[in-house]
């Protein structure tokens, strides 16, 4: 699968099973007299990357998550409404690896290791 996440900090992780880009947008709005949704301003419009990766080894996800772990990580991806390549900086959600009975080159792998990532 090509991914929409390009780099973390620089590095190139290995591709996920899984890479679902969620655009959010957060507004300030009020409701008028008729029911009707009054947009008063955009706040702010961020991504968010929901990533999933299957057998990989503990030392990748560690050096994803040891990427991550300034809350403050250079993330370049593609933008999904124009296709051009963009970065923002990115702080890890949540994660849950799932530890597997599978072992590569002696190191245990995770069976599932999924991870958001949400743009500041």
């Amino acid at each position: 699968m090509e991914t929409l996440v390009k780099t973390i900090n620089g590095w190139t992780p290995p591709s996920p099973e899984k890479c679902n880009p969620i655009r959010i947008t957060q507004v300030k709005s009020e409701t008028d007299s008729t029911g009707n949704l009054q947009i008063k301003k955009i706040l702010s419009v961020k991504m968010k990357f929901e990533l999933e990766w299957k057998f990989i080894s503990k030392s990748t996800a560690q050096r994803i998550m040891k990427e991550l772990s300034d809350f403050n990580a250079l993330v370049t991806y593609e933008d999904i409404v124009t296709g051009e390549t963009k970065s923002g900086r990115f702080y890890p959600g949540d994660y849950q690896p799932v530890p597997s009975l599978t072992y590569q080159n002696g190191e245990m792998l995770y069976k599932s290791f999924p991870l958001n990532i949400i743009e500041k």
